[in-house]
């Protein structure tokens, strides 16, 4: 019998009698006798007992039988089942509850074994003596619910690759830490990762995340907390109370993730990561604290990578200074809307008098007519490009250019190309193509890289098979900062260069420093050799043009000759030679070459000697 009433068509009877007995008010309910009661008891699928004013248990349904492991229990006092500590509570809820005739709920521990929540609803048994008072009990079985809610919890709050923090059990750790006013808070992000994933597969960026998650398992204390917070991107919490504690474990953090790598067939796969970290003080929003670490870390990365850098007062200071509220979404409006465009600074050829090319410096336009340089936006702007939607932004702003420019026809525009980009098969014909039909064109596209961007954890065989790709399609190919770093020689001779760009560092010490002149007619005599043209960017004085000159560097680039500008002042410029008085300040001059000052006889000599 007790299956058969336990059928769905039951279950639905029992809900409609309970809706329409329960679902209304004490006075308006149809109040059921207690043989009634227990009809609906006996087919019900939940655990019910049904408990008498003075608290003496009066029927139960059997599933609450079996539940409680016994059906022996009617006559028997509910508080002699209910936990002690919360008898105090039951028992202020039923009386709250006869009050106002609706349901209520407690959590306790039956019989000193079942965890339960009690549904308590008062109501009136019908008996041939009158109305009796009395309460129905819903007992919910929270063993199973809690491991359920235990398990999703955990899965809400990690991640399920690396078993570390989420990103939502992460930031609540955060928060905790901050109103405890411990807060030391670390961000990483895993260097060059994109080219694991893109050379290597899948599997085995998965692997080398597992192997990072494992390194700073193994870098924190009991007391700390490590989460992933998407990608390669990974936060600590540290708990500490000075500056210098705090980046001292950022360096260890970092040195060990060094170490950390996989297997890759025969190869060993690793990586480095650039951090950011922070003390924030007790007036600091815990949001305002992950925006400077992020910050912090996207200037660890854009100034080398493999670094840590603390932001600290200084830090901060110079952060509001450089723009550091701008968000991306600013960023994005502002392309879109084209007040972030490539302004051309002119390279000048100072021995044929003629603009032998052009760099494209992106600048951002102010409504005021205001410049915003690009020190105060080009981290969260290169991060931009980096996403998906990068690839069309970056095509925008080389199109503007090479659709405007009319001047010079066969002087070259060279744009500035991240190194890491290369380092993926690809990368070459999607780099090409962002350049429209103006890639092969009448009008040579440089695209320069950066030496202080190479480094050994590079994958410079795709790097350079990329670069090979690029100039076979017609791009010519520039290092810039040459001088910047070391290997430059090695460099020259194993990546397909065409421009070498010195320095700007290396432009402003010639008048200060001889040690630093010396190398001059070595490096230019070198690069002839290879049939590479030297560029020297950052001239701003005379004789800086004239000792470049000496050492037979004629291309040179500076705000001599002219500041960046848009497009369209370019078109209208003209040269000028010398100190022509008729000469406009949106013109491009270039200076006469006069007999170096007198403090430069001496160095000249040498240099020729060496030249010799």
């Amino acid at each position: 019998m007790r299956e058969s009433y336990g059928s769905t068509t039951a279950s639905r009877g029992l809900r409609h009698r309970l809706m329409r007995w329960f679902g209304r008010s004490t006075e308006a309910r149809v109040h059921p006798s207690r043989q009634t009661l227990r009809g609906i008891m006996e087919i019900s699928p939940s655990p019910l007992l049904l408990v008498s004013a003075n608290g003496r248990i009066l029927e139960l349904s059997p599933s609450a039988a079996d539940l409680l492991e016994s059906d022996t229990l009617a006559g028997t006092d509910i508080d002699k089942l209910i936990a002690p500590e919360d008898l105090p509570a039951f028992r202020q809820l039923c009386r709250a509850n006869r009050q106002s005739g609706a349901p209520a709920k407690l959590r306790t521990v039956l019989a000193d074994a079942f965890p339960v929540e009690i549904a308590v609803t008062p109501l009136r048994i019908s008996t041939h003596t009158g109305l009796r008072e009395a309460y129905l009990l819903g007992l919910t079985n929270i063993s199973e619910v809690e491991v359920l809610r235990s398990a999703l919890e955990y899965r809400v709050n990690h991640d399920p690759l690396t078993g570390l923090l989420s990103r939502q059990g992460f930031l609540r750790r955060v928060h905790a830490a901050h109103q405890a006013g411990e807060l030391g808070l670390v961000l990483l992000d895993v260097d060059h990762f994109k080219t694991v994933n893109d050379n290597f597969g899948h599997d085995t960026g998965d692997a080398l995340l597992l192997a990072v998650a494992e390194a700073l398992r193994s870098a924190i204390g009991a007391n700390c907390a490590a989460g992933r917070l998407g990608g390669e991107e990974f936060g600590i919490v540290f708990p500490c109370r000075e500056d210098s504690e705090l980046i001292d474990f950022a360096q260890k953090v970092r040195k060990t993730v060094r170490r950390a790598s996989v297997a890759c067939g025969t190869r060993r796969i690793s990586r480095t990561c650039s951090l950011g970290a922070i003390l924030p003080p007790s007036d600091m929003s815990v949001e305002q604290a992950v925006t400077l670490a992020d910050a912090a870390m996207l200037e660890a990365k854009s100034i080398g990578r493999d670094r840590a850098i603390l932001a600290d007062d200084a830090f901060i200071e110079s952060h509001d200074a450089r723009g550091g509220g701008i968000s991306m979404e600013e960023i994005r409006e502002a392309i879109n809307s084209g007040a972030i465009r490539n302004y051309l600074q002119p390279i000048v050829d100072v021995e044929t008098r003629e603009i032998a090319g052009f760099e494209a410096l992106v600048r951002w336009e102010k409504c005021d007519g205001s410049l915003i340089l690009p020190d105060k936006f080009l981290g969260k702007f290169l991060s931009l490009t980096h996403a998906e939607e990068g690839v069309s932004l970056l095509r925008r702003l080389r199109m503007q250019v090479m659709e405007t420019l009319t001047i010079a026809p066969g002087a070259y525009v060279a744009f500035n190309v991240e190194l890491d980009s290369l380092a993926v098969p690809g990368a070459a014909a999607q780099l090409a193509e962002s350049f429209g039909p103006y890639c092969g064109g009448d009008r040579p596209i440089v695209l320069e890289i950066s030496e202080r961007a190479f480094n050994e954890r590079l994958d410079l065989k795709t790097v350079l098979s990329e670069l090979e790709k690029l100039r076979s399609t017609g791009f010519r190919l520039a290092l810039d900062d040459f001088g910047a770093a070391s290997s430059n020689i090695a460099r020259l001779l194993d990546f397909p260069v065409d421009i070498v760009k010195l320095d700007k560092l290396l432009i402003n010490d010639l008048l200060n420093e001889s040690t630093t002149r010396k190398p001059l007619f070595p490096i230019a005599m070198m690069c002839s050799w290879l049939n590479v043209r030297i560029v020297a960017e950052g001239v701003e004085e005379q004789a800086q043009l004239e000792l470049l000159q000496s050492a037979r560097i004629t291309h040179q680039q500076g705000f001599l000759f002219s500041p960046p500008r848009p497009v369209e002042e370019i078109n209208a410029i003209k040269l000028t030679i010398g100190t022509d008085p008729e000469a406009k300040s949106a013109d491009v001059r270039i200076p006469e070459s006069t007999a170096a000052a007198g403090m430069l006889d001496d160095e000249l000599a040498e240099l020729d000697q060496i030249g010799q």
